[in-house]
């Protein structure tokens, strides 16, 4: 099977939710055709569905360095990161998608969401350390 059919069978497989089924076609896709971003961004798209973080965060680390303008690889990676409660992280990805690509509007994006969860986080760590759960819970809902 050549690296496009393999793509499109883990596309077909992702849609339908078969997340690791996904994975194994994009693998041979990336076997087949190393040199192509999309392949490892798409395996990196179902890895962060099946929660493998850092398998994805690697991915897209390829696929960006591969192609330094692939904006989905640089959210993906900081999508990971977040999930991992790893702010700093996630906002350093941002932030080279943004050197890369100057005023990238899904970058810009992403990194106002990022602020917003930070600060509530902060916020509600603060509340709880005053003993006030009702705001702090207020805090927690929001992220």
């Amino acid at each position: 099977m050549s690296a496009l059919e393999c793509k499109e069978k883990g596309n077909a497989l992702y849609k339908a939710g078969k997340y690791e089924a996904a994975v194994e076609a994009y693998t041979e896709a990336v076997t087949a055709d190393p040199s192509d971003p999309t392949y490892l961004g798409n395996r990196s798209a179902a890895l962060l569905m099946l929660k493998k973080y850092d398998l994805a965060i690697e991915d897209c680390k390829t696929a960006t360095q591969l192609d330094p303008n692939f904006v989905k690889a640089y959210i993906r990676a900081s999508k990971c990161h977040l999930n991992q409660g790893k702010f700093a992280e996630a906002r350093n990805v941002l932030q080279d998608c943004l050197r890369n690509i100057p005023d990238c509007p899904e970058a810009v994006k992403e990194l106002q969401t990022l602020q917003q969860i930070d600060s509530d986080w902060q916020n509600a760590k603060e509340y709880l350390r005053n003993d006030d759960y009702n705001r702090a819970q207020y805090y927690f809902d929001r992220i």
